[in-house]
């Protein structure tokens, strides 16, 4: 589950920067990544400062757009967690203010992120000779968050895994939706491979035509249903 008054604040900063560098002249394609904790301890955050450099080199290199970076300790769950905030961009998705008929959900765009990620991680585990705080880092979580103008975000969980050679995003299934002011939801979705980036949207009415919590998804996305 999210931490709304975590992420909340988190918000609040990503939207004022993100309208800042959309109003100035020659920002409106600028490739940023920021870092910041929350409730997490001071001498893990400095090794973590300490390796952020090249993931920022990395971040303009996929040429995302804007982003934040938030490292924090998800109360709730008593879980810390990684996740990369993100606005919303349709065209990943290949639509526009026209909706269209989409079946399944296509994540693939969003693996290099995790790959990018857990390299950080990585790297930032190896900076330190303290098994204990080695351990602590493996278990960081990571995510990501897609938010609209309208405040509503989707968040997805990632980890990787080696197959065939190849180390690959492993997304999860279960996705987090949180409409702005209303309470989030959560949503299983069937990977269509064990590599799972590309998901089958559940329905977004039920047998009696009436639309499903999953319709909110849909209208997310653009997609029609």
């Amino acid at each position: 589950m999210i931490n709304s008054s975590v992420i909340r604040r988190f918000l609040v900063t990503f939207f004022v920067l993100l309208f800042f560098f959309n109003l100035r002249p020659g920002y409106s394609c600028c490739t940023e990544l920021t870092l910041d904790f929350v409730d997490f301890p001071k001498d893990v955050a400095d090794l973590f400062r300490a390796q952020f450099p090249p993931l920022q080199r990395e971040f303009k290199s996929l040429d995302a757009g804007w982003a934040q970076l938030f490292i924090y300790h998800e109360t709730a769950a008593d879980e810390y967690k990684a996740t990369l905030i993100m606005p919303l961009n349709p065209a990943t998705f290949g639509v526009d203010e026209h909706r269209v008929i989409r079946t399944k959900l296509d994540l693939r765009p969003f693996a290099a992120y995790f790959l990018a990620l857990d390299s950080y991680r990585n790297e930032v585990k190896k900076s330190s000779g303290d098994p204990e705080v080695r351990s602590f880092i493996s278990r960081i979580l990571m995510s990501i968050i897609l938010v609209n103008a309208q405040g509503d975000r989707f968040e997805f969980f990632g980890d990787t895994d080696f197959f065939i050679g190849a180390r690959e995003a492993i997304i999860s299934p279960n996705f987090v939706f949180e409409r702005k002011g209303r309470k989030s939801i959560t949503v299983y979705m069937e990977p269509t491979s064990v590599v799972s980036q590309v998901f089958i949207l559940p329905p977004a009415k039920d047998e009696a035509k009436k639309l499903t919590e999953s319709s909110l998804i849909y209208d997310f996305f653009y997609f029609q249903y």
